[in-house]
């Protein structure tokens, strides 16, 4: 399990365990951690990539350490990595990190789809498109459904509903529209694209 963090030379005054694999002199300092389930827990390790604001990328065979490295590296450039001193982003999702690899397909997809917001205040937008895809995401759409993942009053998911529906209506019906306004929606939510809205 590739990690990118910051620091450069300040790395070195860390103790790692032994298997940890290390580049504390590039710029772009790196860990190969063998047994991320295992080696994850050591103090050692955690108090350097909560020092070192690291992004741990997914745990991946030992063939694949080279795209775990690029994924983390990528999650970090987009502005998802932590503030110092805040933890580590550990397993971030697959479907933020495929998101990232082609961000003007995003935009695009977000033009396509999610047009109806830009009519909207910038409250009126947030709220909408939370409300839209919690919809999308829970496997019903229903108001108890929404109300339940935001964290509203099942009336007013209701009302936030109707909404949805009279802005987004054909989209809603139609497979492809939806899936490809989620990932819009996930991609846009920035540092929260992984995270059920609410």
């Amino acid at each position: 399990m590739p990690t990118s963090a910051r620091a450069g030379g300040a790395l070195r005054r860390y103790r790692l365990p032994e298997p940890v694999l290390a580049d504390l002199e590039g710029a772009e300092p790196c860990l190969v951690i063998p047994s991320p389930h295992l080696l994850l827990a050591d103090p050692r390790l955690q108090r350097l990539l909560r020092d070192t604001a690291a992004v741990v990328g997914p745990a991946v065979p030992p063939a694949q350490a080279a795209d775990s490295l690029r994924w983390a590296r990528s999650l970090r450039a987009s502005g998802g990595g932590p503030a110092p001193g805040a933890g580590p982003v550990t397993d971030p999702s697959l479907a933020r990190l495929l998101l990232l690899a082609d961000p003007s397909l995003v935009r695009l997809m977000a033009s396509r789809h999610l047009r109806p917001l830009a009519s909207l205040t910038a409250k009126q937008r947030d709220r909408v498109a939370a409300t839209l895809l919690a919809c999308l995401q829970t496997p019903h759409g229903t108001a108890p459904e929404i109300a339940a993942r935001l964290g509203i009053h099942p009336q007013t998911a209701r009302q936030r509903l109707h909404q949805v529906h009279r802005l987004f209506g054909a989209l809603l019906a139609d497979p492809d529209a939806r899936f490809e306004a989620e990932a819009a929606l996930r991609a846009t939510a920035g540092h929260e694209a992984d995270r059920p809205p609410g």
